[in-house]
Protein backbone atom coordinates (compact mmCIF):
# COMPACT_ATOMS: atom_id res chain seq x y z
CA UNK A 1 0.00 0.00 0.00
CA UNK A 2 1.96 3.17 -1.36
CA UNK A 3 -0.75 5.66 -0.36
CA UNK A 4 -0.18 9.71 0.16
CA UNK A 5 -0.38 10.75 3.62
CA UNK A 6 1.10 14.30 3.20
CA UNK A 7 -2.44 15.93 4.50
CA UNK A 8 -2.27 13.93 6.99
CA UNK A 9 1.55 14.85 7.99
CA UNK A 10 0.79 18.79 7.63
CA UNK A 11 -1.93 17.70 10.22
CA UNK A 12 0.70 16.33 12.62
CA UNK A 13 2.87 19.42 12.55
CA UNK A 14 0.08 20.80 15.12
CA UNK A 15 1.10 18.13 17.96
CA UNK A 16 4.12 19.52 18.10
CA UNK A 17 6.31 16.61 16.47
CA UNK A 18 10.49 16.33 17.50
CA UNK A 19 12.91 16.14 15.47
CA UNK A 20 11.02 16.98 12.12
CA UNK A 21 14.27 17.24 10.15
CA UNK A 22 15.20 13.17 10.73
CA UNK A 23 11.44 12.55 9.49
CA UNK A 24 11.88 14.84 6.27
CA UNK A 25 15.67 14.25 5.34
CA UNK A 26 14.48 11.04 2.98
CA UNK A 27 12.02 12.69 1.15
CA UNK A 28 14.28 15.29 -0.74
CA UNK A 29 11.58 17.67 -0.11
CA UNK A 30 8.70 15.62 -1.82
CA UNK A 31 5.64 14.76 0.54
CA UNK A 32 4.22 12.72 -2.36
CA UNK A 33 7.30 10.14 -0.75
CA UNK A 34 5.52 9.62 2.66
CA UNK A 35 4.49 6.28 1.94
CA UNK A 36 2.58 4.19 4.69
CA UNK A 37 6.06 2.51 5.35
CA UNK A 38 7.04 5.37 6.39
CA UNK A 39 4.04 6.51 9.30
CA UNK A 40 3.55 2.86 10.33
CA UNK A 41 7.27 2.50 11.22
CA UNK A 42 8.72 5.84 12.92
CA UNK A 43 7.17 7.54 15.81
CA UNK A 44 6.91 10.70 13.74
CA UNK A 45 4.74 9.20 11.47
CA UNK A 46 2.63 7.75 14.51
CA UNK A 47 1.84 11.42 15.69
CA UNK A 48 1.06 11.74 12.08
CA UNK A 49 -1.60 9.40 12.15
CA UNK A 50 -2.46 10.59 15.55
CA UNK A 51 -2.76 13.85 14.56
CA UNK A 52 -5.39 12.85 11.75
CA UNK A 53 -7.44 10.57 14.62
CA UNK A 54 -7.86 13.74 16.97
CA UNK A 55 -8.70 16.13 13.94
CA UNK A 56 -11.39 13.65 13.19
CA UNK A 57 -13.23 13.90 17.08
CA UNK A 58 -16.77 14.91 16.96
CA UNK A 59 -17.54 18.67 17.36
CA UNK A 60 -18.08 19.97 21.57
CA UNK A 61 -21.03 22.34 20.83
CA UNK A 62 -21.73 24.71 24.17
CA UNK A 63 -25.25 25.12 23.59
CA UNK A 64 -27.36 21.78 24.96
CA UNK A 65 -30.40 23.58 22.49
CA UNK A 66 -28.08 22.77 19.26
CA UNK A 67 -29.37 18.94 18.07
CA UNK A 68 -25.94 19.52 15.67
CA UNK A 69 -23.60 19.56 18.63
CA UNK A 70 -22.42 16.08 19.99
CA UNK A 71 -23.26 17.02 23.55
CA UNK A 72 -26.95 18.51 23.26
CA UNK A 73 -29.34 17.29 25.54
CA UNK A 74 -31.97 17.15 22.21
CA UNK A 75 -29.57 15.48 19.69
CA UNK A 76 -31.03 12.17 20.35
CA UNK A 77 -34.30 13.57 18.53
CA UNK A 78 -32.81 14.55 15.41
CA UNK A 79 -33.33 12.02 12.81
CA UNK A 80 -29.53 11.95 10.90
CA UNK A 81 -27.84 9.33 9.43
CA UNK A 82 -24.77 11.11 7.99
CA UNK A 83 -21.47 12.04 9.09
CA UNK A 84 -22.69 14.63 10.97
CA UNK A 85 -21.73 15.18 14.43
CA UNK A 86 -25.60 14.54 15.37
CA UNK A 87 -25.84 11.06 13.41
CA UNK A 88 -21.66 10.26 13.92
CA UNK A 89 -21.00 7.03 12.09
CA UNK A 90 -17.97 6.66 10.76
CA UNK A 91 -16.36 3.77 10.99
CA UNK A 92 -12.95 5.02 7.90
CA UNK A 93 -11.67 6.60 11.39
CA UNK A 94 -12.84 3.28 13.50
CA UNK A 95 -10.60 1.54 10.99
CA UNK A 96 -8.20 4.42 11.12
CA UNK A 97 -7.68 3.79 14.98
CA UNK A 98 -7.42 0.14 14.73
CA UNK A 99 -4.74 0.24 12.07
CA UNK A 100 -3.28 2.92 14.17
CA UNK A 101 -3.34 0.55 17.62
CA UNK A 102 -1.84 -2.39 15.35
CA UNK A 103 1.28 0.11 14.44
CA UNK A 104 1.72 1.29 17.56
CA UNK A 105 2.47 -2.87 18.39
CA UNK A 106 4.48 -3.23 16.06
CA UNK A 107 6.89 -0.34 16.99
CA UNK A 108 6.95 -2.01 20.33
CA UNK A 109 7.89 -5.14 18.81
CA UNK A 110 10.74 -3.56 16.42
CA UNK A 111 11.90 -1.36 19.36
CA UNK A 112 10.79 1.96 17.59
CA UNK A 113 8.73 2.69 21.29
CA UNK A 114 9.79 0.92 24.63
CA UNK A 115 6.41 -0.06 26.32
CA UNK A 116 5.57 3.21 28.17
CA UNK A 117 5.52 5.32 24.81
CA UNK A 118 3.56 2.43 23.25
CA UNK A 119 1.37 2.20 26.36
CA UNK A 120 0.77 6.12 26.41
CA UNK A 121 -0.07 5.90 22.27
CA UNK A 122 -2.22 3.27 22.62
CA UNK A 123 -4.40 4.95 25.67
CA UNK A 124 -4.93 7.74 23.39
CA UNK A 125 -5.84 5.64 20.87
CA UNK A 126 -8.53 4.00 22.84
CA UNK A 127 -9.64 7.58 24.31
CA UNK A 128 -10.07 8.80 20.66
CA UNK A 129 -12.18 5.22 19.41
CA UNK A 130 -14.33 5.54 22.77
CA UNK A 131 -15.12 9.25 21.83
CA UNK A 132 -16.00 7.61 18.66
CA UNK A 133 -18.05 5.28 20.22
CA UNK A 134 -19.51 7.44 22.71
CA UNK A 135 -21.12 9.73 20.20
CA UNK A 136 -22.99 7.19 17.93
CA UNK A 137 -24.04 4.65 20.91
CA UNK A 138 -26.28 8.33 22.38
CA UNK A 139 -27.47 8.25 18.79
CA UNK A 140 -28.23 4.86 17.32
CA UNK A 141 -28.03 3.04 20.31
CA UNK A 142 -26.55 -0.36 19.85
CA UNK A 143 -23.68 -0.20 17.31
CA UNK A 144 -20.76 -2.52 15.90
CA UNK A 145 -18.10 -2.76 17.79
CA UNK A 146 -15.34 -3.23 15.34
CA UNK A 147 -11.98 -3.65 17.09
CA UNK A 148 -9.41 -4.40 14.40
CA UNK A 149 -9.01 -3.67 10.78
CA UNK A 150 -11.32 -5.71 8.70
CA UNK A 151 -9.12 -5.32 5.60
CA UNK A 152 -7.92 -9.11 6.34
CA UNK A 153 -10.42 -10.91 5.73
CA UNK A 154 -11.38 -9.49 1.86
CA UNK A 155 -11.61 -12.64 -0.51
CA UNK A 156 -11.31 -15.25 2.33
CA UNK A 157 -13.36 -17.78 4.06
CA UNK A 158 -13.45 -15.76 6.48
CA UNK A 159 -15.00 -13.14 4.85
CA UNK A 160 -18.19 -13.28 7.32
CA UNK A 161 -16.03 -11.61 9.87
CA UNK A 162 -16.87 -8.42 7.41
CA UNK A 163 -20.67 -8.35 8.46
CA UNK A 164 -20.31 -7.39 12.14
CA UNK A 165 -23.69 -7.28 13.98
CA UNK A 166 -25.04 -4.59 15.98
CA UNK A 167 -24.15 -4.85 20.08
CA UNK A 168 -27.40 -4.65 22.30
CA UNK A 169 -27.50 -0.61 23.57
CA UNK A 170 -26.63 -1.69 26.98
CA UNK A 171 -23.36 -3.67 25.95
CA UNK A 172 -22.29 -1.03 23.76
CA UNK A 173 -22.48 1.49 26.76
CA UNK A 174 -20.57 -0.81 29.03
CA UNK A 175 -18.07 -1.15 26.49
CA UNK A 176 -17.15 2.65 25.45
CA UNK A 177 -16.74 2.79 29.59
CA UNK A 178 -14.43 -0.20 29.36
CA UNK A 179 -12.10 1.63 26.75
CA UNK A 180 -12.20 4.87 28.55
CA UNK A 181 -11.05 2.99 31.54
CA UNK A 182 -8.52 1.19 30.12
CA UNK A 183 -7.43 4.29 28.11
CA UNK A 184 -7.23 6.11 31.59
CA UNK A 185 -4.97 2.92 32.86
CA UNK A 186 -2.53 3.71 30.21
CA UNK A 187 -2.60 7.41 29.59
CA UNK A 188 0.44 10.06 31.55
CA UNK A 189 -0.90 12.04 33.96
CA UNK A 190 -0.09 15.25 31.77
CA UNK A 191 1.51 15.50 28.20
CA UNK A 192 4.30 17.62 26.85
CA UNK A 193 1.79 18.79 24.16
CA UNK A 194 -1.61 20.58 25.66
CA UNK A 195 -4.56 19.93 23.53
CA UNK A 196 -3.94 15.60 23.73
CA UNK A 197 -6.00 13.29 25.99
CA UNK A 198 -4.43 12.82 29.58
CA UNK A 199 -5.79 10.02 32.00
CA UNK A 200 -7.94 12.70 33.96
CA UNK A 201 -9.47 13.52 30.04
CA UNK A 202 -10.29 9.66 29.59
CA UNK A 203 -11.92 9.61 33.53
CA UNK A 204 -13.63 12.96 32.62
CA UNK A 205 -15.22 11.43 29.48
CA UNK A 206 -16.04 8.31 31.34
CA UNK A 207 -18.08 10.13 33.76
CA UNK A 208 -20.05 11.77 31.11
CA UNK A 209 -20.80 8.41 29.26
CA UNK A 210 -21.98 6.72 32.18
CA UNK A 211 -23.95 9.64 33.16
CA UNK A 212 -25.48 9.76 30.24
CA UNK A 213 -26.02 5.89 30.07
CA UNK A 214 -27.61 6.24 33.22
CA UNK A 215 -30.13 8.97 32.33
CA UNK A 216 -31.24 7.07 29.50
CA UNK A 217 -31.92 3.81 31.70
CA UNK A 218 -33.93 5.80 34.28
CA UNK A 219 -35.90 8.14 31.75
CA UNK A 220 -36.30 5.12 28.86
CA UNK A 221 -39.86 4.93 29.35
CA UNK A 222 -40.34 8.42 27.94
CA UNK A 223 -38.47 7.33 24.76
CA UNK A 224 -40.47 7.43 21.80
CA UNK A 225 -40.08 4.31 20.16
CA UNK A 226 -42.54 1.65 19.84
CA UNK A 227 -42.24 -1.54 21.52
CA UNK A 228 -42.85 -3.19 18.13
CA UNK A 229 -40.07 -2.66 16.85
CA UNK A 230 -37.79 -4.96 16.03
CA UNK A 231 -34.41 -3.12 17.43
CA UNK A 232 -36.42 -2.66 20.90
CA UNK A 233 -37.40 -6.02 20.75
CA UNK A 234 -33.87 -7.27 20.28
CA UNK A 235 -32.31 -4.68 22.74
CA UNK A 236 -30.25 -3.05 20.07
CA UNK A 237 -32.16 0.48 21.01
CA UNK A 238 -33.32 -0.36 24.50
CA UNK A 239 -32.18 0.55 27.82
CA UNK A 240 -34.13 -0.16 31.79
CA UNK A 241 -35.17 1.85 34.67
CA UNK A 242 -32.25 -1.25 36.38
CA UNK A 243 -29.51 -0.53 34.82
CA UNK A 244 -29.03 3.59 36.01
CA UNK A 245 -28.19 3.75 39.34
CA UNK A 246 -24.67 1.07 38.42
CA UNK A 247 -24.31 3.96 35.32
CA UNK A 248 -24.90 6.21 38.12
CA UNK A 249 -22.18 5.29 40.42
CA UNK A 250 -19.69 4.58 37.62
CA UNK A 251 -19.97 8.16 36.64
CA UNK A 252 -19.53 9.25 40.62
CA UNK A 253 -16.12 6.97 40.73
CA UNK A 254 -14.80 8.24 37.05
CA UNK A 255 -15.24 11.99 38.17
CA UNK A 256 -14.07 11.82 41.83
CA UNK A 257 -10.81 10.75 40.49
CA UNK A 258 -10.59 13.71 38.39
CA UNK A 259 -11.49 16.22 41.32
CA UNK A 260 -8.59 14.10 43.67
CA UNK A 261 -6.60 16.37 45.31
CA UNK A 262 -3.62 14.70 43.65
CA UNK A 263 -5.11 15.09 40.30
CA UNK A 264 -3.62 19.08 39.53
CA UNK A 265 -7.13 20.35 38.21
CA UNK A 266 -9.50 22.64 40.23
CA UNK A 267 -12.05 24.55 39.39
CA UNK A 268 -10.60 28.14 37.96
CA UNK A 269 -11.04 30.71 40.20
CA UNK A 270 -13.57 28.64 42.75
CA UNK A 271 -13.22 30.87 45.92
CA UNK A 272 -13.49 35.08 44.43
CA UNK A 273 -12.46 37.42 46.99
CA UNK A 274 -15.51 40.14 45.61
CA UNK A 275 -18.01 40.25 42.57
CA UNK A 276 -14.82 42.12 40.58
CA UNK A 277 -13.00 39.15 40.96
CA UNK A 278 -16.14 36.79 40.36
CA UNK A 279 -16.71 38.73 36.68
CA UNK A 280 -12.96 38.92 35.79
CA UNK A 281 -12.53 35.16 36.77
CA UNK A 282 -15.97 34.46 34.33
CA UNK A 283 -14.47 36.70 31.37
CA UNK A 284 -10.93 34.93 31.45
CA UNK A 285 -12.30 31.08 32.07
CA UNK A 286 -13.94 31.88 28.36
CA UNK A 287 -11.24 33.78 26.74
CA UNK A 288 -8.12 32.04 28.06
CA UNK A 289 -7.04 28.51 27.74
CA UNK A 290 -7.48 27.36 31.81
CA UNK A 291 -5.20 24.49 32.55
CA UNK A 292 -7.12 24.46 36.03
CA UNK A 293 -10.06 22.86 35.12
CA UNK A 294 -9.20 22.46 31.32
CA UNK A 295 -9.09 18.49 30.80
CA UNK A 296 -9.38 17.98 27.04
CA UNK A 297 -9.95 20.98 24.34
CA UNK A 298 -9.63 21.86 20.89
CA UNK A 299 -7.45 24.46 19.12
CA UNK A 300 -5.93 25.53 15.50
CA UNK A 301 -2.66 26.41 17.40
CA UNK A 302 -1.30 24.33 21.09
CA UNK A 303 -2.15 26.20 23.73
CA UNK A 304 -3.88 29.45 22.23
CA UNK A 305 -7.23 30.61 21.93
CA UNK A 306 -10.36 29.16 21.31
CA UNK A 307 -12.13 29.07 17.47
CA UNK A 308 -14.10 32.16 16.67
CA UNK A 309 -17.19 29.44 16.87
CA UNK A 310 -16.12 29.03 20.61
CA UNK A 311 -15.67 33.28 20.85
CA UNK A 312 -19.41 33.69 19.96
CA UNK A 313 -21.09 31.82 22.57
CA UNK A 314 -18.65 33.90 25.07
CA UNK A 315 -21.29 36.35 27.19
CA UNK A 316 -22.26 39.23 25.38
CA UNK A 317 -20.47 41.93 27.46
CA UNK A 318 -17.32 39.93 27.99
CA UNK A 319 -16.89 38.97 24.35
CA UNK A 320 -13.78 40.93 23.03
CA UNK A 321 -14.47 42.01 19.54
CA UNK A 322 -17.66 40.14 19.17
CA UNK A 323 -20.35 41.97 17.11
CA UNK A 324 -23.59 39.76 17.18
CA UNK A 325 -22.82 38.33 13.70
Amino acid sequence: MKKIFAFILIAGLSLGISSCDKFFDSMEGDLSKVAAEDLLNTENGLLSLLANLYSSLPGIGLSDNDKNQFFGAGARDLPSYGNTVSGFWNYTQVRAVNVFLQAVEDCREKGVLDDKAADAYKGEALFIRAYFYFASVRIYGGVPIVTEPLDKYYGTEEEDKLYVPRSTEKDTWDWVLEQFEEAAQLLPDTQTQEMRATKYSAYALEARAALWAASVSKYWDRATLNSNYEAVQKKLSYMEKSYANAYYQKAIDAASKVMADDSGYKLYGADPSDIKSAITNLTNLFQTWQKDEGLFGRSYRTGGDATTGAQNWVPNQWASGYTGT
